[in-house]
């Protein structure tokens, strides 16, 4: 791909305007300050190029031009963040019961919940929701207004050390709040049509058609996921096979899926160029892209290519030269323009960055021999390792892994997955109009199982992943600018810029791995913290690159998801071992005989079932932290008589904590509440 950074002028827009966004998000001041920085930076402009007629002042002034172009793309980002936040209501109605209604736009059915991502009215305040329905309604459909009355609370965060940030996660994706509403409590009043529901319900209907065929269970998973982009239906261990393996991204939507549906249409649509119609076959080819893109909810992936295939396409129509670059550049302002907060999506910064990586490195990856076979090999192989090249230090820092074995995936299954989509979207047409042929069934679940085998076998391959990559934000940024500088300065003849780029990049280097090693001599080689799960609460004790986790309920399964979802704190803290803790146990630092804990010293005692029937008012039981479970059932006044207890834990499993956390401030108990403030034990 032709790298030309002159004739990229969307390239200089899009650096300031993400800068701007970023500004916003992380810094919280005031509008009013990018406002002023907006108007001046335009009115300077103005009067540089309009009132400023004296050649000798212009030449003074124009330095400045691109210091005045910058302040105004960050202010402008600024802005574009601040509109596109998501709306608040009164802080005094949060945690209320409240009456309201919801306009449900999408539905995701969970093991024994209805979730609904939905446009709430609270008030004067139209908000967006997520809204929790207790057990499975499969009777709502997406442009139901549903009337509900339960109360309305915003995202928290988990409290574990150096975990995902879900709160600000949520916030970024556009929604501050969400609601847990009873079966008896929300009625569907209405219904709407809009293009987005009748979107999500042509999306329903794929899906639907994708069930109904005789292809094998694990096949109409794969098609789903990579024809509709839900990949709900993707088992945990399917997903850490393709990521140990370094074809993720063949499970989510993305501009290679959107390239191959766009080679699909085109090559269909050929016989139009016989007819002299090859503008129609482009314009019938992006409209095919950009319906697609829409029905599976415009994923910034999606949006990327489609927008850049846009691009492309109208120079192609229009007999322009083009620039991948420029194109890259202007899909990204586009974006953030219109949704700010996707530079925070994981799919939109793999996205762009594997697109970059492929742009600054595949063609000096690339063998330059006759021998033409050799080329196109060497060709995918540099893709591959370009791409990779580009995300690395974004997949370590979200994943806390590298794959090793990339090439044997990609090499494989990329270039099949044109036939296995092809085959699949032949499938859904037939099964529309009530066909079916079971050699297109059976090719299609052949191919799955190739891929499935490719992916298997490339995880058995020794040491075929690095594992447990403690890196942080700031060292990420530092080593991906570093990747990138590199990739400019390979691709600039310039010796002077050339000399400074790689010194810049160097600098960067150096630094990055700096703050890595200063920030992991101040990380604690053991510990103690109390930590919430889904209904349940997790005593973790690390120690030695070891975990111990006790659960409240002694359910291992909560236990998995605890580990699954901090897999962060994990590779920080050296952890390759994590043992789950439910039976009586004792190693000399960790004594545990349900419901009573004792590790180094610290006694912990889960207050649960009725305590005046299994324990005797005459026997105390000393312990030092008394934590309070869902299924405590006698009042908290009581538990004098029972435990001697330095310190009561209100946990985050309990369903309704506020007459909890009132009762025992009217008594005066000392307490901590796990959701405010965390529990983390020094020893």
């Amino acid at each position: 791909m032709r790298f030309n950074l002159p004739e990229s002028p969307f390239i200089r827009i899009v650096i300031p305007l993400t800068t701007g966004v970023i500004l916003y998000n992380e810094c919280k001041l005031s509008t009013i300050l990018p406002a002023i920085i907006l108007a001046a930076s335009t009115i300077s402009v103005y009067l540089i190029s309009n009132k400023i007629n004296n050649p000798a002042i212009k030449y003074k002034i124009n330095p400045y031009y691109p210091y005045l172009f910058f302040g105004l793309y960050i202010a402008a980002g600024w802005i574009c963040a601040y509109i596109n936040s998501p709306a608040t209501i009164n802080d005094k109605l949060i945690g209320k019961e409240l009456f309201f209604t919801a306009d449900a736009e999408s539905i995701l059915h969970k093991n024994v919940t209805t979730e609904i991502i939905s446009t709430c009215n609270v008030g004067n305040t139209k908000i967006p929701l997520i809204l929790t329905l207790q057990g499975n309604d499969y009777s709502v459909e997406a442009g139901d207004k549903i009337r509900c009355y339960s109360k309305i609370e915003e995202f928290k965060s988990s409290n574990t050390p150096d975990a995902f940030d879900y709160k600000k996660y949520m916030e970024h994706k556009g929604f501050k709040y969400r609601s847990f509403v009873p079966e008896t409590r929300y009625k569907i009043i209405g219904h709407h049509n809009s293009l987005k529901t009748k979107a999500v319900k042509i999306k329903e209907s794929v899906i639907d058609k994708i069930r109904n065929t005789e292809l094998e269970h694990d096949t109409k998973n794969f098609i789903i996921a990579i024809l509709t982009g839900n990949d709900e239906f993707i088992s945990e261990e399917t997903r850490d096979s393709f990521s140990n393996a370094g074809i993720a991204h063949i499970l989510a939507v993305s501009g290679l899926h959107i390239g191959i549906l766009g080679l699909i249409a085109a090559f269909l649509l050929k016989p139009l160029d016989y007819a002299g119609l090859r503008k129609l076959r482009f314009i019938i080819t992006l409209t095919v892209i950009w319906v697609f893109t829409y029905i599976i909810g415009m994923p910034a992936s999606a949006c990327r290519a489609a927008i850049m295939t846009t691009f492309l396409f109208a120079a192609i129509l229009f007999y322009k030269k083009h620039n991948i670059l420029n194109a890259l550049s202007a899909s990204a302002v586009l974006i953030i323009i219109f949704s700010p907060s996707s530079i925070y999506d994981i799919g939109f910064q793999l996205s762009y960055l594997s697109v970059l990586g492929i742009i600054l490195f595949a063609d000096k990856l690339t063998c330059s021999g006759k021998n033409k076979a050799i080329r196109k090999i060497s060709s995918v192989i540099a893709v591959s390792i370009a791409a990779q090249l580009g995300t690395a230090a974004v997949v370590a820092y979200y994943f806390n892994m590298l794959p090793i074995n990339f090439l044997i995936g990609n090499i494989v299954v990329v270039p099949i997955l044109p036939i296995f989509m092809f085959l699949s979207i032949t499938l859904i047409i037939l099964s529309s109009i009530g066909f079916g042929f079971s050699a297109i069934n059976h090719a299609a679940d052949f191919i799955y199982q190739i891929i499935i085998n490719v992916t298997d076998f490339s995880n058995s391959i020794p040491f075929s992943t690095i594992e447990n990559i403690p890196i942080d934000a700031f060292t990420t940024l530092c080593l991906s600018t570093a990747i990138f500088s590199t990739g400019v300065w390979l691709n600039i003849k310039r010796s002077r810029t050339r000399t400074s780029i790689l010194y810049f990049a160097m600098s960067v280097t150096l630094t990055g791995c700096g703050n890595q090693i200063i920030h992991e001599t101040k990380i604690s080689k053991e510990g103690i913290f109390l930590s919430d799960g889904y209904s349940s609460t997790n005593i973790i004790y690390y120690s030695r690159n070891k975990a111990f986790i006790i659960n409240s309920r002694n359910d291992t399964a909560e236990i998995s998801k605890f580990s699954e979802q901090n897999k962060r704190f994990f590779a920080k803290h050296n952890i390759d071992s994590i043992i789950s803790i439910n039976t009586a146990y004792n190693n000399g630092n960790i004594y545990f005989d349900y419901p009573y804990v004792c590790i180094r010293g610290k006694r912990f005692a889960f207050a649960t079932g009725n305590i005046k029937k299994r324990q005797k008012r005459t026997v105390k039981t000393d312990v030092d932290y008394l934590i309070i479970t869902n299924n405590f059932y006698n009042d908290v006044s009581i538990l004098p008589d029972y435990y001697n207890f330095s310190q009561i834990v209100v946990t985050n499993e309990l369903y309704d904590k506020a007459p909890v956390l009132n009762r025992l401030q009217n008594i005066g108990f000392k307490y901590s509440d796990l959701e405010e403030a965390g529990l983390h034990i020094k020893l």
